[in-house]
């Protein structure tokens, strides 16, 4: 299973995605992970970022997924 977030830098400065906190897999009222990611991408003006987050496929045949999604996360950003 992956996950994947977009971002994009619609300022006119540049935009630092230091670091994801706190996302949050479920499915239905279970927890699944609970994961933060170091970052450190640069982002110009205009553009965008793709970021992977791919989960071990040991873990997603031993939990029997229903309906997962992405509950929650934040994202610490740096404007330089």
């Amino acid at each position: 299973m992956v996950v994947t977030l977009y971002f994009a830098n619609g300022t006119d400065q540049t935009v630092v995605v230091e670091e994801i906190e706190e996302l949050c897999i479920t499915d239905g009222d279970m927890v699944f992970t609970d994961v933060s990611a170091y970052m450190g991408n640069v982002l110009m003006p205009g553009e965008g970022l793709v970021y992977e987050l791919t989960i071990p496929c040991d873990y997603v045949a031993g939990y029997g997924w229903n309906q997962p999604a992405v509950s929650a996360f934040r994202v610490v950003t740096e404007v330089q």
